[in-house]
């Protein structure tokens, strides 16, 4: 069995990728432009429909840790949204881009 300080510990280790990725995300959250004759089906969700999804989804996962398994205990609500937030983030690792291009 994995310890949960070993998730918060991943969680400060990637803290600069963290960081780095809601950086970027705050830069596309001003918006671009998207061109009229490109079909429906190839154009991307703007960032603030995947940030406001993404923020409103932790915060339907806290209500339910808080208040059906943690029973009102802030902390433990707390640490296990945190655990579900760092393990929903993707990490991209050199060794596997190494791979996935090496597959082509």
């Amino acid at each position: 069995m994995v310890s949960p300080w070993l998730s918060v510990i991943g969680i400060v280790r990637s803290w600069g990728i963290i960081k780095s990725a809601v950086g970027l995300a705050a830069k596309e959250m001003g918006g671009k432009k998207v061109e009229a004759n490109v079909i429906r089906t190839q154009k991307d969700l703007s960032m603030k429909v995947i940030a406001f999804g993404s923020i409103f989804t932790i915060l339907l996962i806290l209500l339910f840790f808080f208040f059906d398994v943690m029973h009102g205990n802030v902390l433990h609500s707390i640490v296990a949204i945190l655990l579900v937030a760092k393990h929903c983030i993707p990490v991209h690792h050199r060794s596997s881009q190494r791979y996935r291009h090496s597959r082509h």
